[in-house]
């Protein structure tokens, strides 16, 4: 919900209670105890699909988190492997591109971590016969 849906819902809660409190003086009104056993009704249907909206995330950050640690170590291995090959060829170029950490990875921010990785792909994507001596594929 955002913060206007959670004000009525807030504002409904304190009529109902209002009204709840004040029962004696208009329980012989038939149309305000229509209107109150409605307004109970609404702010129970409300509750029920805020709850129904309500999901937890920590499981799609554990995945995320999982999915993060494997794409890093999977970077890694083939920036090693970039590495090497840069050396024999003596490609500087491709040395920088090579020449990252698991903790430079790991602090940068998500939008640079995913420019990162698929600059260091499409780099890998230009020399992947070679990087099949190193077993990557």
């Amino acid at each position: 919900m955002n913060r206007r849906e959670l004000n009525s819902i807030n504002m409904m809660r304190t009529v109902y209670q209002f009204l709840t409190i004040n029962q004696s003086s208009w329980i012989n009104k038939p149309s305000i105890n229509e209107a109150y056993v409605k307004l109970g009704a609404n702010i129970n249907e409300i509750e029920t699909h805020g709850q129904i909206q309500a999901t937890d995330v920590t499981v799609e950050t554990t995945i995320k988190s999982q999915t993060k640690q494997k794409l890093t170590a999977t970077t890694l291995r083939i920036t090693e492997a970039m590495g090497a090959i840069a050396t024999t060829k003596s490609d500087t170029r491709l040395k920088a591109m090579s020449d990252i950490s698991e903790n430079d990875l790991n602090h940068l921010r998500e939008d640079d971590y995913v420019i990162k990785i698929h600059a260091i792909y499409q780099a890998a994507i230009a020399i992947a016969p070679e990087l099949t001596t190193w077993e990557i594929t």
